[in-house]
């Protein structure tokens, strides 16, 4: 069928936006009607009903307009004489070439949206984000990294780990340079690119801070290897 599977990059949730945003517009509203934390079951229908009859930003129409045909009957809302279809079979007859009208205004509406999304995520990319070449090293920021020390002076960064694949322009996969079997596909936005010690003071290109291949078989992934890292980003 032509389905290839890949898995999104870790600590990326806007990778997989189109289940993560609802999730994260339902435990906002939650969060803000709750009266405490282990009520928030009983909220949950009251909650679902609001997201279903809001407008939504992409599509300009209500989930549960573009399911049904109609807008939801609220209790505020609901007419005793209104205009319903004699029959079910009328009601569909009414149906289906109205919701086609739909699906083609949503349709349309979608892939604008779309090519705004890409648009500005291209121009972002561009504009924050450091090219990486396949072989290029980096750092990879960890965020769950096991430590005794305080939260604020545990290390951020691990690595170094080399780029040895490219999905897209804010899509890699990296290998550690010394664990072989560690790779895992990353987000740009958890990379920082290796440089070498001092270079930073007198080069301005960043693919000549690349060490080479007599530099990368003496490098020790430590942690100390973050105040490099640190100094290589706030030169980028």
């Amino acid at each position: 069928m032509g389905i290839h599977k890949r898995h999104i990059s870790s600590y990326s949730a806007h990778v997989n936006g189109r289940v993560e945003k609802p999730n994260q517009s339902l435990a906002n509203i939650l969060a803000s009607i709750s009266q405490n934390t282990i009520d928030w079951d009983e909220q949950l229908p009251h909650t679902m009903l609001a997201l279903n009859s809001a407008i939504h930003e992409a599509t300009y129409i209500s989930p549960f307009f573009l399911e049904h045909g109609r807008d939801i009957r609220l209790s505020y809302t609901y007419e005793k004489n209104s205009d319903t279809p004699q029959n079910k079979y009328e009601y569909v007859e009414k149906l289906l070439p109205f919701l086609e009208q739909i699906f083609n205004k949503v349709l349309k509406n979608l892939k604008e949206q779309e090519a705004s999304h890409v648009d500005l995520s291209t121009r972002a990319t561009k504009q924050h984000h450091y090219d990486y070449k396949i072989g290029s090293l980096c750092f990879i920021k960890t965020p769950n990294i096991k430590s005794n020390l305080s939260p604020k002076l545990r290390p951020k960064f691990e690595g170094p780990y080399r780029v040895i694949e490219r999905f897209s322009n804010v899509n890699y996969r990296v290998q550690h340079v010394e664990q072989l079997s560690k790779r895992f596909n990353t987000h740009v936005n958890r990379m920082i690119p290796f440089i070498k010690r001092f270079s930073y003071l007198h080069l301005n290109n960043l693919d000549e801070l690349q060490p080479d291949e007599t530099e990368v078989k003496g490098i020790v992934p430590s942690p100390r290897y973050n105040l490099r890292a640190r100094a290589g980003n706030s030169a980028y």
